[in-house]
């Protein structure tokens, strides 16, 4: 399997797939060298048989001497739908009304609604599991600067520090606290 593995021939169309998908050559030398190998469907064309290899999530069809690259892919995850329990149903229920009969208790400005259809399950954002989890990060991050330009806001308006030059300090101290109790 070594020597097959070193001499992979790749194609322009596997080429184009892999940098799509973000998989490395080795990947795929991996995958010949330790994936599970099975019959692929044949060439639509040629009716040439094909090998598919699989490994660590990543599918890599071959032609029939596993020497060319045909195209590669990764596999989806397989995440499993998590049960609402009823205890979580009727606190849901609960703030729901509560909002419902005082909207001032509702404060946020924003709402997202992140749709979790089976591409956001696709593994093909780099250094993330899934679409969603990345999205996750993204939005994590721009909570945590909002939270950052609020507290200067808050500061500048409460006039905390002597003077507006002493604001570049914050963006070098995360862990800045507003001196002045409002």
């Amino acid at each position: 399997m070594s020597s097959v593995a070193g001499t992979l021939l790749s194609s322009v169309h596997g080429r184009d797939r892999r940098a799509l998908r973000q998989i490395d050559k080795k990947d795929l030398l991996a995958a010949v060298r330790f994936g599970v190998k099975e019959r692929g469907y044949p060439c639509r064309v040629t009716f040439a048989p094909r090998w598919k290899y699989t490994f660590a999530n990543i599918v890599y069809i071959t032609d029939a001497s596993s020497r060319h690259e045909v195209t590669s892919y990764v596999l989806p995850l397989d995440i499993e739908r998590v049960a609402v329990s009823r205890a979580d149903e009727e606190l849901h229920a609960a703030w729901t009304a509560a909002l419902a009969a005082n909207p001032a208790m509702c404060t946020a400005h924003t709402v997202l609604v992140v749709d979790q259809s089976g591409s956001m399950k696709t593994s093909d954002v780099t250094d993330y599991r899934t679409r969603c989890v990345s999205l996750r990060v993204a939005l994590q991050s721009v909570v945590q600067l909002k939270a950052v330009v609020c507290q200067i806001r808050c500061c500048l308006w409460n006039n905390c520090f002597g003077s507006r030059r002493e604001i570049p300090r914050l963006w070098s101290s995360p862990s800045y606290k507003c001196s002045n109790p409002h």
